[in-house]
């Protein structure tokens, strides 16, 4: 499923909502109800990252141009405004037209326009019906406006799903019982028939789980979204010479690299993020990988999959390292028989590699091993496949996976005991 949204730092609330949705995140209430958000930062839970604050007068002068038919500007994209309005305007329209405009960076993140710019977790809680202000008619009726906008982060789905999740009690009754199912049906359930509940996990761990990470998600949310813009607008420059596929040609290339390298530099310095914050900071985002996969939440897990991938691409930038050194000192960081990475990214033959690694380190611990190979280290067994692997010698896994197959499927193994003789020739 294709879900739009991602990698955008600056979603409205309603944006926010039905992001979740498509992310098959139960939002306790209807889509477009905003009441659940309203909750969360009421109890200060989960904030909305920015809120722009508009003028009530901008608002009038909106509410005419669009909605009365006498206004000399009625239906145009062009009208008059007071000097002291500008600001406010431009700073609306940057936001609107950000995935078209040629603006590296997205207004929010720029401090001109700190004026309009609230920071929900340092000011206090207004309940969201306070922020509506009367702002002219519409059509014969009184119009009220929200002077407010409020902006969530797409990472925080995560936390709002968290949260959710947090928030379902699990009751077990006996759906046999004819007088339960009659209250089910009137969504009653009477306390003297529930057999077991179990409690949900307190929202502070939760709070404490992702607000821990608040600044790593800053930092990497800043990074893809000013990447992503960049590759946009790479395709659609002259500047960069591309071939008739549209693929960058060699000098095109080492500049958009180079600008890569120095951006990456540039964002870690910019959030002071050091290469071991980093290096937990993606033990974090691969264990919400597991857990959306044990869940079965399978667009969660696409989603924080891409932040795993562009924070591999940080890190290789920025601090100079490749992607084989990340995986290794990341190891094993989820349940599996293979480093991390290589689960999440999988390699050509990996799957195969996975099923001998597995074959192999159950035959040395096994009573067959007649000959007790007891001093072969699993670290002698990964140097022999990184051996294969690195003279192209792959065939050892699916002839040795062959082998394992055919024996228990009454099938004769000689052509594949053959490749794998022709397989130690060459070693």
């Amino acid at each position: 499923m294709l879900v739009s949204g991602y990698g955008e730092r600056y979603l409205n609330h309603k944006q926010f909502l039905k992001l979740c949705k498509d992310l098959d995140i139960v939002t306790l209430g209807k889509t477009e109800d905003a009441s659940w958000l309203e909750f969360l930062e009421k109890e200060k839970i989960m904030f909305p990252i920015r809120r722009v604050i508009s003028p009530v007068s901008y608002l009038k002068i909106i509410n005419r141009v669009y909605q009365d038919p006498q206004h000399p500007y009625f239906g145009k994209t062009k009208f008059y405004l007071p000097d002291h309005l500008h600001r406010i305007h431009k700073l609306h329209t940057k936001i609107c037209d950000f995935s078209i405009n040629r603006n590296y960076f997205h207004a929010l993140d720029k401090r001109r326009y700190r004026k309009y710019c609230r920071d929900p977790k340092r000011i206090k809680f207004l309940k969201w019906k306070e922020y509506e202000k009367y702002v002219g008619q519409s059509y014969g009726h009184d119009n009220y406006e929200s002077v407010a906008k409020h902006y969530y982060s797409y990472w925080q789905s995560y936390y709002f799903y968290e949260i959710t999740n947090a928030c379902t009690l699990k009751y077990v009754v006996n759906v046999f019982d004819d007088d339960m199912r009659k209250k089910l049906w009137q969504l009653k359930i009477p306390t003297d028939k529930i057999l077991s509940y179990s409690l949900p996990l307190r929202y502070e761990k939760k709070n404490g789980d992702f607000l821990g990470q608040y600044k790593n998600f800053e930092m990497l949310s800043f990074y893809i979204q000013s990447i992503q813009k960049f590759n946009n607008l790479v395709s659609m420059s002259s500047s960069y010479e591309k071939s008739s596929l549209g693929n960058l040609l060699e000098p095109a290339y080492l500049r958009y690299k180079n600008y890569q390298r120095r951006f990456a530099c540039f964002v870690v310095n910019k959030y002071k993020i050091e290469k071991k914050t980093a290096f937990e900071f993606l033990k974090f985002l691969v264990n919400k990988y597991y857990n959306y996969g044990e869940q079965k939440k399978n667009n969660l897990q696409d989603f924080i999959k891409n932040d795993i991938h562009y924070l591999i691409t940080l890190m290789e930038h920025a601090f100079n390292i490749s992607f084989d050194q990340i995986s290794d000192q990341l190891g094993k960081a989820i349940p599996s028989f293979s480093k991390t990475l290589d689960v999440i990214f999988p390699k050509e033959f990996s799957q195969e590699r996975e099923n001998i690694l597995h074959t192999l380190k159950s035959y040395l611990t096994s009573k067959l091993n007649f000959y007790r190979f007891e001093n072969v280290s699993k670290d002698e067994i990964y140097s022999f496949l990184c051996f294969l692997e690195n003279n192209n010698l792959q065939l050892f896994y699916y002839s040795l996976g062959q082998i394992n197959i055919t024996q228990f499927r009454n099938q004769t193994i000689y052509l594949h005991v053959f490749y794998l003789s022709l397989l130690l020739e060459n070693i």
